[in-house]
Protein backbone atom coordinates (compact mmCIF):
# COMPACT_ATOMS: atom_id res chain seq x y z
CA UNK A 1 0.00 0.00 0.00
CA UNK A 2 2.14 2.40 -1.32
CA UNK A 3 0.48 5.67 -2.46
CA UNK A 4 -2.04 7.80 -0.32
CA UNK A 5 -2.01 5.12 2.52
CA UNK A 6 -3.59 8.32 4.60
CA UNK A 7 -7.04 7.14 2.51
CA UNK A 8 -6.59 3.75 4.62
CA UNK A 9 -6.24 4.86 7.72
CA UNK A 10 -9.48 4.62 8.75
CA UNK A 11 -9.37 1.28 8.42
CA UNK A 12 -7.46 0.92 11.97
CA UNK A 13 -9.55 1.23 14.98
CA UNK A 14 -9.41 2.48 18.67
CA UNK A 15 -5.70 1.77 19.58
CA UNK A 16 -4.27 0.72 16.67
CA UNK A 17 -5.29 3.99 14.69
CA UNK A 18 -4.04 6.77 17.36
CA UNK A 19 -0.76 5.23 17.56
CA UNK A 20 -0.65 4.99 13.90
CA UNK A 21 -1.78 9.04 13.98
CA UNK A 22 0.84 9.54 16.36
CA UNK A 23 3.56 8.32 14.18
CA UNK A 24 1.78 10.34 11.02
CA UNK A 25 1.98 13.61 12.86
CA UNK A 26 5.68 12.97 14.15
CA UNK A 27 6.68 11.95 10.55
CA UNK A 28 5.06 15.13 9.54
CA UNK A 29 7.59 17.32 11.15
CA UNK A 30 10.40 15.79 9.70
CA UNK A 31 9.91 17.15 6.06
CA UNK A 32 11.42 14.45 4.01
CA UNK A 33 10.00 14.24 0.59
CA UNK A 34 6.58 12.81 -0.03
CA UNK A 35 7.71 9.89 -2.36
CA UNK A 36 9.60 8.31 0.52
CA UNK A 37 7.26 8.76 3.40
CA UNK A 38 4.22 7.23 1.64
CA UNK A 39 6.55 4.21 0.76
CA UNK A 40 7.60 3.62 4.32
CA UNK A 41 4.13 4.76 5.85
CA UNK A 42 2.35 2.42 3.31
CA UNK A 43 4.15 -0.33 4.35
CA UNK A 44 4.03 0.46 8.53
CA UNK A 45 0.21 1.12 7.96
CA UNK A 46 0.61 -2.50 6.01
CA UNK A 47 1.67 -4.15 9.61
CA UNK A 48 -0.55 -2.46 11.66
CA UNK A 49 -3.46 -3.80 9.78
CA UNK A 50 -2.30 -7.30 9.65
CA UNK A 51 -1.56 -6.84 13.73
CA UNK A 52 -5.15 -5.44 14.27
CA UNK A 53 -6.70 -8.65 12.20
CA UNK A 54 -4.55 -10.92 14.28
CA UNK A 55 -5.38 -9.25 17.23
CA UNK A 56 -1.74 -8.79 18.53
CA UNK A 57 -1.23 -5.76 20.67
CA UNK A 58 0.42 -2.83 19.70
CA UNK A 59 3.61 -2.98 21.50
CA UNK A 60 4.64 -5.75 19.60
CA UNK A 61 5.31 -3.07 16.61
CA UNK A 62 6.33 -0.19 18.55
CA UNK A 63 7.44 -1.23 21.53
CA UNK A 64 6.67 0.52 25.15
CA UNK A 65 8.28 3.74 24.49
CA UNK A 66 6.30 5.34 21.33
CA UNK A 67 8.92 8.38 21.29
CA UNK A 68 11.81 5.92 20.86
CA UNK A 69 10.38 4.28 17.83
CA UNK A 70 9.39 7.47 16.09
CA UNK A 71 12.90 8.39 16.18
CA UNK A 72 14.16 5.16 14.82
CA UNK A 73 11.61 5.00 12.13
CA UNK A 74 12.58 8.19 10.80
CA UNK A 75 16.85 7.75 11.18
CA UNK A 76 16.13 5.83 7.65
CA UNK A 77 15.39 8.92 6.20
CA UNK A 78 19.02 10.75 5.33
CA UNK A 79 19.90 14.28 4.21
CA UNK A 80 19.45 13.63 0.47
CA UNK A 81 15.23 12.57 1.48
CA UNK A 82 15.09 16.19 3.05
CA UNK A 83 16.61 18.09 -0.09
CA UNK A 84 14.56 15.77 -2.35
CA UNK A 85 11.35 17.93 -0.19
CA UNK A 86 13.03 20.96 -0.81
CA UNK A 87 13.68 20.42 -4.75
CA UNK A 88 10.12 19.03 -4.95
CA UNK A 89 8.64 22.43 -3.33
CA UNK A 90 10.62 24.75 -5.30
CA UNK A 91 9.08 22.62 -8.66
CA UNK A 92 5.61 23.91 -7.64
CA UNK A 93 7.07 27.06 -7.24
CA UNK A 94 8.39 27.09 -10.31
CA UNK A 95 5.13 25.75 -12.22
CA UNK A 96 3.08 28.92 -10.65
CA UNK A 97 5.77 31.05 -12.14
CA UNK A 98 5.61 29.30 -15.55
CA UNK A 99 1.84 29.32 -15.79
CA UNK A 100 1.72 33.23 -14.84
CA UNK A 101 4.21 34.38 -17.07
CA UNK A 102 2.78 32.17 -19.88
CA UNK A 103 0.29 33.82 -19.19
CA UNK A 104 1.50 37.17 -19.54
CA UNK A 105 3.12 35.79 -23.33
CA UNK A 106 0.05 34.98 -24.54
CA UNK A 107 -1.46 38.02 -23.71
CA UNK A 108 1.06 39.77 -25.57
CA UNK A 109 1.03 37.74 -28.12
CA UNK A 110 -2.57 38.81 -28.90
CA UNK A 111 -1.51 42.29 -28.93
CA UNK A 112 0.86 41.56 -31.36
CA UNK A 113 -1.43 39.53 -33.32
CA UNK A 114 -3.67 42.56 -32.87
CA UNK A 115 -1.47 45.13 -34.38
CA UNK A 116 0.02 46.66 -30.92
CA UNK A 117 3.66 47.46 -30.08
CA UNK A 118 4.38 45.13 -27.84
CA UNK A 119 8.50 45.07 -26.25
CA UNK A 120 9.48 41.22 -26.27
CA UNK A 121 12.79 41.56 -23.88
CA UNK A 122 11.64 44.74 -21.64
CA UNK A 123 8.50 43.69 -20.94
CA UNK A 124 8.04 42.47 -17.16
CA UNK A 125 4.88 40.97 -15.49
CA UNK A 126 3.13 41.52 -12.49
CA UNK A 127 4.16 38.75 -10.75
CA UNK A 128 5.79 39.52 -7.52
CA UNK A 129 8.60 37.44 -7.10
CA UNK A 130 10.27 38.76 -3.81
CA UNK A 131 6.78 38.92 -2.33
CA UNK A 132 5.87 34.91 -2.85
CA UNK A 133 9.86 34.34 -1.67
CA UNK A 134 9.28 36.33 1.18
CA UNK A 135 6.61 34.52 1.97
CA UNK A 136 8.02 31.03 1.00
CA UNK A 137 10.43 31.84 3.75
CA UNK A 138 8.02 33.13 6.01
CA UNK A 139 6.03 30.15 6.15
CA UNK A 140 9.10 28.08 6.11
CA UNK A 141 9.83 29.13 9.16
CA UNK A 142 6.62 29.61 11.51
CA UNK A 143 5.83 25.83 10.68
CA UNK A 144 9.75 24.73 12.00
CA UNK A 145 8.75 26.33 15.03
CA UNK A 146 5.17 24.25 14.74
CA UNK A 147 7.04 21.26 14.30
CA UNK A 148 9.67 21.74 17.16
CA UNK A 149 7.35 22.50 19.08
CA UNK A 150 5.17 19.54 18.15
CA UNK A 151 7.56 17.34 18.88
CA UNK A 152 8.71 18.54 22.73
CA UNK A 153 5.18 18.13 23.62
CA UNK A 154 2.89 15.38 21.79
CA UNK A 155 4.03 12.38 23.91
CA UNK A 156 3.79 14.61 27.05
CA UNK A 157 0.45 15.76 26.82
CA UNK A 158 -2.64 13.05 25.76
CA UNK A 159 -4.22 14.97 22.33
CA UNK A 160 -7.54 15.17 24.12
CA UNK A 161 -5.90 17.45 26.47
CA UNK A 162 -6.68 21.02 26.83
CA UNK A 163 -2.96 22.11 26.07
CA UNK A 164 -2.95 19.97 22.74
CA UNK A 165 -6.97 21.38 22.09
CA UNK A 166 -5.59 24.80 22.49
CA UNK A 167 -1.94 23.76 20.67
CA UNK A 168 -4.50 22.96 17.83
CA UNK A 169 -6.20 25.92 17.68
CA UNK A 170 -3.11 27.88 17.72
CA UNK A 171 -1.91 26.31 14.51
CA UNK A 172 -5.44 26.99 12.64
CA UNK A 173 -4.89 30.41 13.64
CA UNK A 174 -1.26 30.23 12.59
CA UNK A 175 -2.53 28.87 9.30
CA UNK A 176 -4.94 32.07 8.48
CA UNK A 177 -2.62 34.71 9.97
CA UNK A 178 0.62 32.71 7.34
CA UNK A 179 -1.80 32.93 4.70
CA UNK A 180 -3.28 36.25 4.91
CA UNK A 181 1.06 37.77 5.90
CA UNK A 182 1.31 36.05 2.81
CA UNK A 183 -1.17 37.67 0.27
CA UNK A 184 0.01 41.10 1.66
CA UNK A 185 3.48 40.14 0.35
CA UNK A 186 2.32 38.81 -2.81
CA UNK A 187 0.23 42.10 -3.50
CA UNK A 188 2.50 44.87 -2.01
CA UNK A 189 4.05 47.06 -3.80
CA UNK A 190 6.71 48.08 -1.10
CA UNK A 191 7.95 44.05 -1.71
CA UNK A 192 7.79 43.76 -5.33
CA UNK A 193 11.59 44.51 -4.99
CA UNK A 194 13.07 42.10 -8.02
CA UNK A 195 11.38 43.21 -11.15
CA UNK A 196 13.14 40.88 -13.90
CA UNK A 197 12.01 40.96 -17.18
CA UNK A 198 9.12 38.42 -18.31
CA UNK A 199 11.14 36.17 -20.71
CA UNK A 200 13.44 35.63 -17.71
CA UNK A 201 10.95 34.01 -15.66
CA UNK A 202 9.28 32.27 -18.10
CA UNK A 203 12.97 30.84 -19.46
CA UNK A 204 14.14 30.13 -15.58
CA UNK A 205 11.13 28.21 -14.18
CA UNK A 206 11.06 25.65 -17.80
CA UNK A 207 14.75 25.18 -17.45
CA UNK A 208 14.01 24.53 -13.60
CA UNK A 209 11.33 21.82 -14.49
CA UNK A 210 12.76 20.28 -17.72
CA UNK A 211 16.24 19.78 -15.18
CA UNK A 212 13.67 18.65 -12.45
CA UNK A 213 12.37 15.91 -14.65
CA UNK A 214 14.98 15.09 -16.39
CA UNK A 215 17.03 13.93 -12.38
CA UNK A 216 13.98 13.09 -11.38
CA UNK A 217 12.79 10.25 -13.88
CA UNK A 218 12.32 7.28 -11.27
CA UNK A 219 10.63 9.06 -8.97
CA UNK A 220 8.04 10.39 -11.53
CA UNK A 221 7.15 7.38 -13.03
CA UNK A 222 7.13 5.68 -10.04
CA UNK A 223 4.54 8.28 -8.57
CA UNK A 224 2.41 8.07 -11.61
CA UNK A 225 1.95 4.27 -11.32
CA UNK A 226 1.17 4.30 -7.69
CA UNK A 227 -1.11 7.59 -7.99
CA UNK A 228 -4.71 6.69 -7.00
CA UNK A 229 -7.14 8.10 -8.77
CA UNK A 230 -9.11 11.22 -7.19
CA UNK A 231 -12.36 10.05 -9.02
CA UNK A 232 -11.19 6.46 -8.40
CA UNK A 233 -11.21 7.26 -4.78
CA UNK A 234 -14.51 9.22 -5.09
CA UNK A 235 -16.37 6.44 -7.05
CA UNK A 236 -15.09 3.97 -4.18
CA UNK A 237 -16.84 6.07 -1.21
CA UNK A 238 -19.81 6.33 -3.36
CA UNK A 239 -19.97 2.89 -4.21
CA UNK A 240 -19.37 1.56 -0.25
CA UNK A 241 -23.06 2.74 0.87
CA UNK A 242 -24.88 2.48 -2.52
CA UNK A 243 -26.56 -0.48 -1.17
CA UNK A 244 -28.05 1.48 1.94
CA UNK A 245 -28.57 4.73 -0.47
CA UNK A 246 -31.03 2.30 -2.66
CA UNK A 247 -32.58 1.00 0.24
CA UNK A 248 -33.66 4.41 1.01
CA UNK A 249 -34.78 5.57 -1.66
CA UNK A 250 -37.12 2.55 -2.34
CA UNK A 251 -38.70 3.63 0.85
CA UNK A 252 -38.55 7.37 0.58
CA UNK A 253 -40.36 6.68 -2.44
CA UNK A 254 -43.18 4.59 -1.49
CA UNK A 255 -43.67 6.77 1.78
CA UNK A 256 -44.28 9.68 -0.74
CA UNK A 257 -47.07 7.43 -2.93
CA UNK A 258 -48.37 6.67 -0.16
CA UNK A 259 -49.29 9.48 1.00
CA UNK A 260 -50.27 10.85 -1.76
CA UNK A 261 -52.65 8.02 -2.34
CA UNK A 262 -50.51 6.30 -4.82
CA UNK A 263 -49.98 2.38 -4.67
CA UNK A 264 -46.90 1.66 -3.55
CA UNK A 265 -44.07 0.28 -5.98
CA UNK A 266 -42.68 -3.49 -5.92
CA UNK A 267 -39.56 -4.20 -5.68
CA UNK A 268 -39.09 -4.97 -9.43
CA UNK A 269 -41.33 -2.04 -10.32
CA UNK A 270 -38.49 0.26 -8.94
CA UNK A 271 -35.54 -1.53 -10.25
CA UNK A 272 -37.25 -1.10 -13.34
CA UNK A 273 -37.80 2.06 -12.87
CA UNK A 274 -34.52 2.97 -11.96
CA UNK A 275 -33.21 1.62 -15.06
CA UNK A 276 -34.87 3.76 -17.47
CA UNK A 277 -33.90 7.02 -15.04
CA UNK A 278 -30.04 5.49 -15.68
CA UNK A 279 -31.07 4.79 -19.23
CA UNK A 280 -32.25 8.52 -20.04
CA UNK A 281 -29.02 10.49 -17.63
CA UNK A 282 -27.01 8.39 -19.86
CA UNK A 283 -28.09 10.50 -23.42
CA UNK A 284 -27.33 14.05 -20.99
CA UNK A 285 -23.85 13.19 -22.27
CA UNK A 286 -24.75 14.65 -25.43
CA UNK A 287 -26.14 17.61 -23.79
CA UNK A 288 -22.79 18.18 -22.57
CA UNK A 289 -20.88 18.02 -25.99
CA UNK A 290 -23.31 20.53 -27.58
CA UNK A 291 -23.62 22.72 -25.26
CA UNK A 292 -19.92 24.56 -24.88
CA UNK A 293 -20.01 24.53 -28.93
CA UNK A 294 -23.80 26.00 -28.78
CA UNK A 295 -22.60 28.94 -26.45
CA UNK A 296 -20.01 30.41 -28.50
CA UNK A 297 -21.97 30.00 -31.95
CA UNK A 298 -24.42 32.11 -30.03
CA UNK A 299 -21.89 34.55 -28.77
CA UNK A 300 -20.30 34.70 -32.22
CA UNK A 301 -23.66 35.43 -33.55
CA UNK A 302 -24.71 37.76 -31.49
CA UNK A 303 -22.03 39.74 -31.69
CA UNK A 304 -22.31 39.91 -35.54
CA UNK A 305 -25.74 41.07 -35.39
CA UNK A 306 -25.06 43.91 -33.05
CA UNK A 307 -21.55 44.70 -33.74
CA UNK A 308 -20.63 43.25 -36.98
CA UNK A 309 -17.57 41.82 -35.64
CA UNK A 310 -15.46 45.06 -35.38
CA UNK A 311 -12.61 42.98 -33.35
CA UNK A 312 -12.34 39.31 -34.46
CA UNK A 313 -9.33 38.65 -32.59
CA UNK A 314 -10.72 39.99 -29.13
CA UNK A 315 -14.22 37.99 -30.22
CA UNK A 316 -11.84 34.74 -30.91
CA UNK A 317 -10.46 34.94 -27.96
CA UNK A 318 -13.49 35.38 -25.59
CA UNK A 319 -14.93 32.67 -27.11
CA UNK A 320 -12.04 30.34 -26.78
CA UNK A 321 -12.24 31.20 -22.92
CA UNK A 322 -15.87 30.48 -22.58
CA UNK A 323 -15.38 27.07 -24.55
CA UNK A 324 -12.41 26.23 -22.30
CA UNK A 325 -14.49 27.00 -19.04
CA UNK A 326 -17.85 25.15 -20.21
CA UNK A 327 -16.26 22.39 -22.05
CA UNK A 328 -14.36 21.34 -18.20
CA UNK A 329 -17.46 22.11 -16.06
CA UNK A 330 -19.51 19.74 -18.50
CA UNK A 331 -16.38 17.43 -18.28
CA UNK A 332 -16.83 17.58 -14.37
CA UNK A 333 -20.58 17.26 -14.31
CA UNK A 334 -20.83 14.57 -16.67
CA UNK A 335 -18.03 13.00 -14.18
CA UNK A 336 -19.98 12.91 -11.35
CA UNK A 337 -23.04 12.03 -13.32
CA UNK A 338 -21.13 8.89 -15.06
CA UNK A 339 -20.44 7.79 -11.41
CA UNK A 340 -24.19 7.60 -9.81
CA UNK A 341 -25.47 5.80 -13.68
CA UNK A 342 -22.48 3.11 -12.69
CA UNK A 343 -23.12 2.23 -9.45
CA UNK A 344 -27.07 2.23 -9.59
CA UNK A 345 -26.93 0.41 -12.52
CA UNK A 346 -24.31 -2.06 -10.08
CA UNK A 347 -26.80 -2.31 -7.96
CA UNK A 348 -29.89 -3.15 -10.35
CA UNK A 349 -27.49 -5.80 -11.72
CA UNK A 350 -26.77 -7.48 -8.26
CA UNK A 351 -30.14 -7.40 -6.92
CA UNK A 352 -31.21 -9.52 -10.75
CA UNK A 353 -28.84 -11.63 -9.79
CA UNK A 354 -30.35 -12.30 -6.09
CA UNK A 355 -33.59 -13.06 -8.03
CA UNK A 356 -32.84 -15.48 -10.40
CA UNK A 357 -30.96 -17.28 -7.52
Amino acid sequence: MRDSYGLYVDKLQGEYKDTFQQIMTYVSTQNNDEDSVETQMGELLDTFLQAQEEEMPVSKIVGTDLESFCKNFCSQFGWENKVLNIVDRWKTIAWWILVISAGDLFFMLWDFLAGEPVDWLAADTEFNLTGYLLGFVVVGFVYTLIDFTTIKIMFKYKKDSLLMKAFNVAKVIITIGCFILCFQFFVSESTNLLQLPLWILFIGSSIYLILYYAFNKKRVRERKENKVSFWKTVQELSSKDIDKTMEDKFAKKNKWRKRFGRKELTRDEFIVAEEKDCKATEKAKYLCIVTPIALCVWMIVDEFIHTGIENPVDLIFCVLIIFVLEAAFMYFWWKVMSLSIDDRMNWIKKEREKDER
